[in-house]
């Protein structure tokens, strides 16, 4: 369990009780990890299970989040959802922890069928009215290694800095997140590829039916510019 509350009284409270804030004896209480604020993540985890149905499974609905290129999802339409591929790859090592943290505290329940549903305090945290916080995940011996070779966002690269202007430029116009257009991570790809018309941009990661309908043509716009 990832929640950075103690054990027992988070189990305590699932059934019904109103224990003290801490016991004192659990290890969470004896030896405390630093916290992650990971209520952003959980907003697009349980924005992702109402809109797909909530009736999918973590493996279908953390591929949505990415935007993967899969059959079952385009077949649904999922890839056509507002929160299709709006959680980054920085993000994505920590859902799993997230959803047992959310499970935990009322956010998520299982259906029948092994699906994931909103909780009775789901709507309390899609509003901003709670926050959700859990205990940094312990680093894997080879997380070094991997975070060394990870693609950084390529800063001073002008094409992604013009791409990303135009992102804010349309989240300010629409009056939306700017990541629910297009996160860092396909901006990337997108300077690293740089596709100039609607099917090469298509074929990115994270670029769904939807959005290629509603932004593509302005950037392919901006990477056009750039190819000339």
């Amino acid at each position: 369990m990832e929640t950075a509350q103690c054990r027992r009284a988070v189990l305590l409270r699932h059934f019904g009780e109103n224990p003290p804030q801490a016991c004192g004896n659990c290890d969470a209480c004896l030896e405390p990890r630093p916290v992650i604020d990971a209520t952003t993540i959980a907003q697009k985890l349980l924005s992702a299970v109402y809109r797909t149905g909530q009736s999918f499974g973590i493996g279908h609905v953390e591929k949505v989040l990415l935007g993967r290129n899969d059959e079952r999802i385009s077949q649904r339409g999922h890839d056509t959802l507002s929160v299709y591929g709006i959680l980054s790859e920085e993000e994505a090592p920590l859902l799993r922890a997230v959803v047992r943290a959310a499970t935990a505290h009322g956010l998520l329940t299982a259906t029948e069928h092994g699906g994931l549903a909103l909780g009775p305090g789901a709507r309390a945290l899609l509003k901003g009215e709670i926050r959700l916080e859990i205990a940094e995940p312990q680093k894997k011996r080879s997380g070094a290694r991997r975070k060394a070779n990870a693609a950084p966002n390529p800063t001073g690269d002008p094409l992604f800095e013009a791409l990303r202007a135009k992102r804010a430029e349309l989240a300010k116009a629409n009056a939306i997140p700017a990541y629910i257009i297009f996160h860092d991570s396909v901006l990337r790809d997108m300077a690293q590829v740089r596709p100039t018309t609607l099917r090469a941009l298509g074929g990115l990661p994270g670029v769904g039916a939807k959005k290629l309908e509603t932004w593509g043509d302005d950037f392919c716009a901006v990477v056009r510019e750039f190819a000339a």
